[in-house]
């Protein structure tokens, strides 16, 4: 089978790429000039030049494609690359769609987060199914996640396209090589993190997430949206599992609003020059910390017989893969 993937030197785009070859798939990439493609050494598979967000590399690199998994995407928590986030986000997920209904593709999986479900508590995890909750945030991640989501949900109702969603949780495993989420653990292996915010988060392993993708491709619903989610746990309890992994001590102090608010005021301030460098100290990431961001993933158990690993096993596999690559 013909499959392309976008995204693919992300965390879930580098372990589906090498599980898509390994399982005997022609597969190919499309990456920027300056990627770093090294996690592809020995592997056998083409690679495109190109961006999302230029149609014509897209069209180019569906054409003759069967399957998409359309993993990339701009990962950033700061309220400053509004723009940013909507060209690669939204823009570039219209191009995506576009180039596989000119392609007729037999089907589009598509990448998006838990940031499009809502939260819940622990007590009542959000589904597929709950209404949308964060639009107090006004954050551009999760907004044009949300809208880029929209975007493949109205193709598929029209008909013009057959494509399926998922929503993975937070991410942690091997082959973290940017690094994304596992920037937490190394800070936190580091001991560069004395208190810890007071909300939560689901914690999933990318083997699951990769999973999931897989079968979403053969068992989902068209037009369904499927959580690829894990343990639910508070921000403390995840950094106290880093911790323990690490051999350091946890966090024992709650970021208390008396001292959240001011830190993320200043964040702001700061942010409007350096976006990146306060991409999580501002007042959203205080915000976002503080949100108890807990989801369910039991339709996907039922439908595609997902069964993620624990968030430990999550943990303890990434730290392996950063001590083993020399990152710490």
């Amino acid at each position: 089978m013909k499959i392309l993937v976008t995204g693919s030197t992300g965390l879930v785009g580098v372990n589906l790429v090498r599980r898509l070859v390994e399982e005997g798939h022609d597969v190919r990439i499309l990456v920027r000039g300056k990627s770093n493609v090294s996690p592809f050494d020995g592997f056998s598979l083409e690679k495109r030049v190109g961006d999302i967000t230029d149609a014509a590399s897209v069209q180019e690199a569906v054409y003759g494609c069967e399957v998409v998994f359309h993993v990339a995407g701009f990962v950033n928590t700061s309220p400053f690359v509004s723009e940013k986030s909507w060209q690669v986000n939204v823009e570039g997920t219209e191009n995506v769609i576009a180039a596989c209904c000119e392609n007729k593709v037999r089907r589009l999986v598509h990448t998006s987060s838990i940031v499009t479900i809502g939260y819940g508590s622990r007590e009542q995890p959000a589904t597929e199914n709950s209404r949308w909750n964060f639009e107090f945030l006004k954050a551009p991640y999760y907004e044009t996640k949300r809208a880029a989501e929209q975007r493949v949900l109205g193709a598929t109702q029209t008909k013009q396209l057959d494509a399926v969603i998922v929503n993975p949780g937070y991410i942690l495993g091997p082959c973290d090589m940017k690094p994304s989420s596992g920037k937490l653990l190394m800070m936190v292996s580091k001991k560069k993190i004395p208190i810890y915010p007071t909300g939560g988060i689901s914690v999933v392993h990318v083997d699951d997430v990769v999973e999931g993708h897989l079968r979403a491709l053969e068992k989902g619903r068209t037009g369904e949206r499927y959580i690829l989610a894990g343990n639910n746990l508070t921000y403390r309890e995840l950094l106290t599992l880093m911790a323990e992994e690490a051999g350091v001590s946890p966090p024992r102090i709650p970021f208390h609003p008396l001292i959240a608010k001011p830190a993320g005021w200043i964040g702001d301030f700061f942010g409007r020059f350096w976006p990146r460098t306060f991409n999580d100290v501002n007042s959203l990431g205080v915000k976002i910390g503080s949100t108890g961001h807990y989801v369910s993933s039991q339709k996907a158990k039922q439908e595609l017989g997902y069964q993620p690993k624990t968030a430990r096993q999550a943990v303890a596999d990434s730290y392996r893969w950063f001590c083993e690559h020399n990152y710490l």
